[in-house]
């Protein structure tokens, strides 16, 4: 009796450090860049699972903070017309073709690194022992969502979405990384998980990128 007892309370305590601990990206920068010259940047689509959401809702981000960001379909378009692939983008000649056509000053590249859906479980908390069991989840962090409706002596469990997301700042003259983040995050899902990373990037930037708002 005494484990059912214990393993609420535990629930409840992962689940503050869930919706209140955020450690934030961990971040490299060029420190002889100069982001002030930067005044339009693309986002490219991120490898991985989930990947096109994720450069998506960076570019909101960036946009919502006062960036001119390139619609992603011209930029498609144009590496797909000059057949490059993703990976060739660092190369500088190609990222001057970038530069003429769109204008950008900068390309944000990506990979999604992590992408588990929460996942919910029953668990039985009567008194047979031989019953009081828990699947693993896959999520650090849980929180419950009450009694199972019809199921005597049992409660649900959600494992917390979890996210982890690569991002780099490219400058398009050299084809050098100027800024890089990494970051995993956990949220209630995937869309509140990534939407957290994409503003959590943009607010480091803030910190060398003066023509980002400082909302």
């Amino acid at each position: 009796m005494k484990k059912s007892f214990y393993f609420l309370p535990t629930v409840y305590f992962l689940l503050s450090t869930f919706l209140f601990g955020c450690v934030g990206p961990r971040v490299a920068v060029k420190r002889d860049f100069d982001f002030s010259k930067v005044q339009r940047i693309a986002v490219t689509s991120f490898d991985g699972e989930g990947g096109e959401a994720a450069s998506d809702l960076l570019a909101h981000a960036l946009l919502a903070s006062g960036a001119d960001v390139v619609e992603r379909k011209k930029l498609d378009s144009v590496l797909r017309e000059h057949r490059l692939a993703q990976a060739d983008v660092f190369d500088p000649k190609t990222m001057k073709s970038l530069k003429e056509v769109l204008g950008v000053d900068a390309l944000f590249v990506g990979s999604v690194t992590q992408y588990s859906a929460p996942e919910s479980y029953l668990v039985y908390t009567g008194t047979g022992a031989g019953h009081r069991k828990v699947t693993p989840l896959k999520g650090r962090s849980l929180y419950p969502q009450g009694t199972a409706i019809g199921v005597p002596d049992s409660s649900i469990l959600t494992s917390a979405a979890v996210v982890g997301l690569n991002c780099r700042m490219v400058d398009v003259r050299t084809g050098s990384v100027v800024w890089s983040a990494h970051e995993t995050y956990e949220g209630i899902d995937l869309e509140t998980a990534t939407i957290s990373l994409a503003e959590s990037f943009v607010h480091s930037l803030r910190s060398f990128w003066p023509t980002l708002s400082r909302k």
